[in-house]
């Protein structure tokens, strides 16, 4: 049987008519609203559903350009080939899941719905000379 604590033991329940998705986390910061959770009651399990906070999405591209040339001149064999490759090239930041942690120790847990990090670095380019011969 549960405490009712929210702590890992069950679920939240559902505030009956709130939207966890509105306008409301653009003004305080957060991905959703966790004002449209409650206690459980003790002894419950919660009616909340698994995975019903979705998070954001992981989006980057990746992009590489070659260009090989052969020299003739030196030996035919002797090659150089010329490479520039970029990673999440057009900078675009990927953020974490936000904490999910509705209640601390039966109380609204003030990280909830909170974004803190980055699935994704910054932008970085490399570029490589390769001679074969």
């Amino acid at each position: 049987m549960f405490t009712g604590t929210g702590q890992n033991a069950g679920r939240p329940d559902v505030v009956a008519g709130c939207d966890l998705y509105s306008g409301f986390q653009q003004l305080h910061g957060l991905w959703f609203n966790p004002a449209c959770f409650a206690l459980q009651p003790v002894g419950t399990y919660g009616n909340a559903g698994r995975d019903s906070i979705i998070g954001p999405n992981l989006w980057n591209l990746d992009n590489s350009l070659t260009k090989d040339w052969k020299v003739t001149k030196i030996s035919e064999q002797f090659a150089v080939q010329f490479r520039a490759e970029a990673f999440n090239i057009l900078n675009h930041p990927s953020f974490q899941n936000p904490s999910g942690t509705i209640f601390s120790a039966g109380a609204i847990n003030p990280s909830a719905g909170r974004i803190t990090a980055t699935n994704s670095s910054p932008r970085q380019i490399q570029l490589a000379l390769k001679i074969t011969f």
